[in-house]
């Protein structure tokens, strides 16, 4: 073999290796890692209500924050979503928004096995997001009540 095909070998391996590194970077990790109620500065819902074409955020109770982290925890990225992935997630702005001390904002929604964190969109496990969703939907109930809304 000449140098040229063995470059060009060599470069082709060096390519397929980084990109099954990125592709197991981005398979089966934590959606959430390392946010610690402390570092918190506050957490709002989206009540799937409109005023002035902008949605409608509530704050969330302070008694609710440990439910709401240990579900965040539980969501594991099995891969990058799909344009099929905004048809599930898009219809909903953000469940959650998280305000950070340090000034961060993370928004996401999830609809099971999508979810949606800052505008991009990712493939889940079935179950966590199915949860998040749940505690999402009751929560929603609980605010348009307390916002002076039928259901």
């Amino acid at each position: 073999m000449n140098k040229k095909k063995i470059t060009a070998i060599i470069v082709i391996i060096f390519f397929v290796a980084l990109s099954a590194v990125i592709g197991f970077m981005l398979i089966d990790r934590p959606a959430f890692t390392d946010i610690q109620k402390d570092e918190i500065s506050s957490v709002s819902y989206h009540i799937y209500y409109y005023e002035n074409n902008e949605p409608v955020y509530l704050p969330l109770p302070e008694e609710n924050l440990d439910e709401l982290l240990e579900l965040m925890q539980n969501i594991r990225i099995r891969g990058l979503g799909t344009d099929e992935s905004g048809k599930y997630v898009g219809e909903i702005p953000f469940m959650f928004v998280v305000q950070m001390k340090d000034g961060k904002q993370i928004e996401f929604a999830a609809s099971n096995p999508h979810m949606k964190i800052n505008g991009k969109y990712y493939s889940t496990e079935y179950e966590p997001a199915d949860a998040l969703a749940e505690f999402w939907r009751e929560k929603a109930i609980e605010g348009r009540k307390e916002y002076g809304l039928d259901n």
